[in-house]
């Protein structure tokens, strides 16, 4: 999934636009748009799946772009074939977080 497909489907599930949604809000929308159905009582496995901590009780749009697609829209990102020669894009200190653009 790229990254304008995965924002698509994040504004299609942050109807509301708070900034984050919650397990029940996806496992409702995989059982509506997906036809996929998960028991209610493993729909806090979800939490874990997107990085999200399942007291806090939501997965945030970051968390949500970082899990399907790699990355969120504030990092630069090299893709293949680009001016920079096509290279692999950086972290700091061998840390898993892109470079932040300034």
């Amino acid at each position: 999934m790229n990254y304008d497909e995965a924002v698509a489907l994040w504004q299609e599930l942050d109807s509301y636009r708070y900034g984050h949604i919650s397990a029940n809000t996806f496992q409702r929308w995989l059982e509506d748009a997906g036809q996929f159905q998960i028991p209610s009582t493993d729909v806090h496995f979800l939490y874990g799946a997107f990085g999200a901590k399942e007291v806090e009780q939501r997965i945030s749009q970051d968390q949500f772009l970082y899990t399907l697609c790699g990355f969120s829209g504030d990092y630069d990102i090299v893709e293949e074939g680009d001016a920079a020669g096509g290279e692999e894009p950086e972290f700091r200190n061998g840390e898993d977080e892109f470079e932040r653009n300034e």
